[in-house]
């Protein structure tokens, strides 16, 4: 189970079967975490929203941070969700504006620079 705590800058992991804190991710120096968090369907990935715009990439193997997704709109991030196939993930903010980081479009443009994973 996920908590975040906007006030404390973390978001807590739970084990459902113990009950006990298994992780805290601590926000990146740059950012502002706060609870708005989302579950890869396919991958061991969490994203991670704060309130200037950026979405952090966690990996639930080890929680490490693996990258930052930087909104070009610096809209705070007020809801996400990945699509079923995980390939998008969608988020808006509290001013109605939303937006979508395509990851297939995103790695067919680096692959084109020769900047592919």
């Amino acid at each position: 189970m996920l908590v975040g705590s906007w006030w404390l800058l973390i978001e807590t992991i739970w084990s459902t079967e113990t009950w006990k804190c298994e992780h805290v991710l601590n926000a990146p120096d740059f950012s502002g975490m706060e609870a708005q968090s989302a579950f890869h369907p396919r991958k061991p990935i969490l994203a991670a929203g704060c309130g200037l715009g950026r979405i952090g990439l966690w990996s639930t193997n080890d929680w490490r941070l693996l990258g930052v997704l930087e909104n070009p709109s610096g809209i705070p991030v007020r809801r996400m969700s990945f699509d079923a196939s995980g390939a998008k993930l969608h988020f808006g903010s509290m001013a109605g504006i939303f937006a979508t980081w395509d990851f297939d479009l995103l790695d067919r443009e680096l692959t084109s620079r020769e900047l592919g994973w």
